[in-house]
């Protein structure tokens, strides 16, 4: 399947490739390009009262926890203002989430939790606590 998926979007026929090492290089060039996953996770942002992070979707770095916060904002227009914070605290929600929210700047004032388990609570729409996590 890897296979086939290389050879329908390389660009150099498969004829020129046999005793060209120039066109071998450019071939696994254009291999390598097309294998690179690095590209960046998406994110979502809980706005249920009481919504967690789905298991695999926590968001499990405070870079990543900034991106997902400049992912939201960015999603709304809107410009965010602040730094992600990382915190340890048993009550608060576990990982990424953002303490306020307004219409002139989205989502703001965010921390990165560590702690193990958290509150166990989630987003909080009453208090302008929202839960952010990798998209499933």
């Amino acid at each position: 399947m890897l296979f086939a998926r290389l050879r329908a979007q390389s660009v150099v026929p498969a004829s020129v490739l046999p005793g060209h090492p120039s066109h071998m290089l450019l071939f696994t060039l254009v291999a390598f390009a097309t294998l690179r996953t690095d590209s960046p996770p998406d994110y979502q942002v809980l706005t249920k009262d009481g919504a967690t992070c789905a298991a695999g979707t926590e968001i499990t770095s405070v870079e990543l926890c900034s991106a997902a916060i400049d992912a939201a904002n960015k999603a709304l227009g809107k410009p965010g203002i602040g730094s992600v914070d990382t915190v340890s605290l048993g009550v608060r929600p576990k990982g990424c989430y953002t303490i306020a929210y307004s219409d002139s700047y989205g989502y703001s004032l965010g921390y990165f939790n560590t702690d193990e388990i958290g509150s166990g609570a989630g987003t909080d729409t009453g208090d302008n606590r929202y839960v952010h996590c990798l998209a499933d």
